[in-house]
């Protein structure tokens, strides 16, 4: 099923998570650093977007949300997708793991942004490989975010940022309302491209949208945008990483096509000043695009009202 676009689109989204991402990893002490950074780096982010007047998808772990560790037992009791016990928190991380002001924080922005599901824990469906348990814990996490941030939003949530990306169970998203999401829809997840443009953060050339049969619709991930933590990495792409996107823009405007770029606020606690130097400059070529009435700047649920709606 296709729908002719009548001009290019882009999608901004944040992937709100804190450390929860990480939860599955060893040796995680560098992020949970960069992590507790997201603190500071939300707010400066918010200001940018405002200042651009510019309209993403907060994509939030609603266990980031919370404020403590007790609370996010209360939300897991019974639920063997993710540890109650004390170790999934190390000492005097907590910062990393919780942000209880972050929709005070949103709420005080001049753009009134979308919040989208990143699941409530960020689980990884295709890590449980039981498909019935995979399915229904799945789920499970899903329902417990919808009502949670129905509730600290204010509002219906409808869409969703699958974790790493990883498509799965669509069936349970149409049946949760989650009409609209963001992922790897072309199966570029496990290619070595893949992996070697995340860990660069360079330019996927991969971007477009899927209509499945029950009319959701797949945003692809298209770029990462971020500096990697590698310093020899940032020096060179430090050079590229703007001109790289708006290159991939480019080819969105002349095919008609959708174009997400996407990031974790915890990528812009290291090399902060840069990354925003970066962020910025994107976002002032982007502004340029929107004013000359050649590109779209969309949510994904405005993605959804013109492709499946109109």
């Amino acid at each position: 099923m296709t729908h002719k676009l009548e001009k290019g689109i882009i999608n901004i989204s944040l992937d709100v998570e804190g450390a929860w991402g990480w939860l599955p990893y060893e040796n995680r002490h560098d992020y949970l650093e960069m992590c507790k950074k997201s603190q500071i780096v939300i707010p400066r982010l918010l200001k940018l977007f405002d200042k651009y007047n510019i309209k993403v998808n907060l994509a939030i772990c609603g266990a980031y949300s919370l404020a403590n560790k007790n609370d996010v037992k209360t939300y897991l009791a019974n639920d063997q997708s993710r540890s109650t016990n004390d170790d999934f928190l190390l000492k005097d991380q907590e910062d990393a793991f919780f942000y209880p002001k972050i929709f005070e924080i949103i709420n005080k922005s001049y753009v009134k942004h979308d919040i989208s599901s990143h699941t409530f824990s960020h689980i990884y469906h295709s890590s449980i490989k039981d498909s019935k348990k995979s399915r229904l814990l799945f789920s499970d996490d899903l329902k417990k975010n919808n009502v949670l941030l129905k509730e600290k939003a204010n509002n219906i949530i409808n869409s969703l940022v699958f974790p790493k990306n990883e498509i799965g169970h669509l069936d349970v998203i149409k049946d949760l309302g989650l009409n609209v999401f963001r992922g790897n829809i072309f199966d570029t997840s496990n290619s070595f491209m893949d992996k070697v443009s995340r860990l660069s953060c360079i330019y996927n050339e991969h971007m477009g949208y899927k209509i499945y049969p029950n009319n959701t619709l797949g945003i692809q991930s298209s770029q990462y945008f971020c500096l990697p933590k590698s310093n020899l990495k940032s020096f060179f792409l430090k050079k590229t990483l703007v001109s790289r996107t708006i290159n991939g823009i480019d080819k969105a405007i002349t095919n008609k096509n959708v174009f997400s770029i996407w990031f974790h606020p915890y990528d812009f606690g290291h090399k902060t000043d840069s990354n925003f130097d970066l962020l910025e400059e994107l976002l002032k070529k982007i502004v340029i695009y929107r004013n000359n009435n050649k590109i779209d700047i969309l949510t994904l649920n405005e993605i959804y009202e013109k492709i499946i709606i109109d």
